[in-house]
């Protein structure tokens, strides 16, 4: 997305920069989803006050649940927030599509995939460049 999106090789950082990396990409995501620090807090069911501190880097080590959590909040995974890999640059539109699959329920999600496949088997809908 931004110069945060850059790749990184997880064997040539070190901790205190995979902690940097995650308050960037938590604030990162926080802000382009336009949500608050009471909204994660909410939805991680920790206190305000500990969500700023995960933000912030003062907690160093979420625990791998809560970070679980925290990615499918900012709609991203664990990875990306740690700096395992990256989200490529996408247009609005898919990440306007990447949003509303993330607010759908697993059974959601699989009736989304459903209907996309269906989709591309339709003629009219689908790229004749590629």
């Amino acid at each position: 997305m931004n110069s945060s999106s850059s790749s990184t090789n997880p064997g040539n950082v070190s901790s205190n920069d995979i902690n940097t990396l995650l308050c960037t990409r938590m604030k990162e995501r926080r802000t382009m989803l336009d949500l608050t620090l009471k909204q994660i807090a909410e939805s991680l069911k920790i206190s305000e006050a500990t969500a700023q501190r995960y933000e912030c880097g003062e907690i160093k080590n979420i625990p791998y649940e809560k970070l679980v959590m925290l990615a499918e909040v900012l709609h991203c995974t664990p990875s990306y927030l740690l700096g395992w890999e990256c989200l490529k640059d996408l247009p609005p539109e898919a990440e306007r599509v990447l949003d509303y699959y993330y607010r759908l329920n697993p059974e959601g999600k699989r009736e989304a995939e459903k209907q996309l496949d269906n989709l591309t088997l339709i003629p009219k809908y689908t790229r004749t460049d590629t």
